[in-house]
């Protein structure tokens, strides 16, 4: 009786470190994707500005946005 629970003990055992492993890669791809997404969306507002600003301090269109005093 005692070995049927130290097997099923083992088994619950393993069964937790291969969920361990599993939750640790998603942690790991979802951080990589956060910070993919987020290192996409700077860039693409960087590109943004360059193209709407053409090195001005404010792009034309914000004149009419919010009034420059």
């Amino acid at each position: 009786m005692k070995e049927a629970k130290d097997m099923q003990l083992q088994e619950n055992q393993f069964l937790d470190e291969l969920k361990q492993i599993v939750n640790s890669a998603k942690r790991l791809a979802y951080s990589a994707i956060n910070f993919a997404q987020v290192q996409q969306n700077w860039l693409i507002g960087q590109r943004l500005v360059v193209q709407e600003q053409n090195g001005k301090a404010r792009a034309e269109y914000g004149k009419h946005v919010i009034e420059i005093k």
